[in-house]
């Protein structure tokens, strides 16, 4: 939105540093200082892309100016009368308190409800993902969850806790159909954990977290992890380590462990969207990982 509530004194400013060119053919300054010193002087209204441009320059030189345009030998002073032609300490400070004030500043020169979207494994359940959220929802951003995730009961939980409606959640089932849906709502801006799925999207994509696994020694028992499945992640706890021998899951699927690499094995923990928490699964289904494959 445009700015028109500067000082009087800006312009009694700039209407100077306007005369003063006028009578004495100045050569100070660039077309821009000139054109802003008009537009104060005519009372226009001040676009939002010039008003960081004002504060960047009077806070800038500021230390040019010396109040007189001319000196005792009668010198013209040019960072005096183009600190006036900018509208001079009046329009510095109301320009620094309106700049402060709006900085949504950013997000008003992007386009109102552009859609934008967040995987959630590994990225809305990070930190940093919520963080970068946050910030979407404050700029007005249409929101979405798009998830590799076969079910959304979990998303839907998380979605709620931060208004985002049901008909922007979406559990694709696999990130081919994850790249798809984007692409389907025009999405132009897509956070997201997975190395493969943002070199898909290209520039769209913005990287959330290093994916950093676990050290093995960092893993104990009882400890709740997560790893890399078809659907996104899956989710457990470890009862057992080994660092020899075999560790087989319920499957019938067989790892070896070795000191260099470690397994696990792990009773699996599904989302219970009616309790809204992980719960075991009734059958107890446990499988078995490698300990670097594994993320607390």
């Amino acid at each position: 939105m445009p700015f028109s509530d500067y000082p009087q004194a800006a312009t009694d400013n700039a209407n100077r540093a306007l005369k003063h060119r006028e009578e004495y053919d100045s050569q100070c300054g660039t077309p821009v200082g000139w054109e802003t010193a008009r537009i104060l002087s005519e009372r226009e209204a001040i676009s939002v892309e010039r008003l960081p441009r004002i504060y960047s320059f009077l806070s800038r030189a500021k230390v040019y100016d010396q109040g007189d345009f001319f000196d005792s030998e009668k010198n013209e002073i040019c960072g005096s009368v183009m600190y006036a032609a900018w509208g001079g300490d009046e329009m510095l400070e109301w320009s620094e308190k309106t700049y402060e004030e709006s900085e949504e500043y950013e997000r008003e020169l992007r386009a109102e409800g552009e859609r934008v979207s967040f995987d959630f494994d590994g990225t809305l359940t990070m930190a940093e993902g919520q963080e970068y959220l946050q910030k979407e929802l404050e700029s007005g951003s249409e929101v979405y969850i798009i998830s590799a995730r076969a079910d959304d009961a979990e998303l839907i939980v998380f979605g709620n806790e931060y208004g985002i409606p049901e008909s922007r959640i979406f559990a694709m089932g696999s990130n081919e159909k994850k790249i798809e849906k984007m692409k389907e709502l025009n999405i132009v801006r897509h956070y997201e954990n997975n190395d493969d799925v943002l070199a898909e999207i290209g520039g769209v994509g913005v990287k959330v977290g290093n994916d950093a696994r676990a050290m093995p020694g960092e893993l104990e028992l009882g400890d709740f992890v997560r790893w890399n499945s078809s659907n996104g992640f899956a989710y457990g706890r470890i009862i057992e380590i080994a660092v020899e021998g075999e560790l087989e899951a319920d499957s019938g699927f067989v790892v070896n462990a070795t000191e260099d690499d470690p397994a696990a094995k792990i009773r699996i923990y599904e989302f219970d969207g009616e309790v809204e928490a992980y719960d075991e699964r009734r059958s107890m289904a446990v499988v078995v990982q490698r300990m670097p494959q594994l993320r607390h």
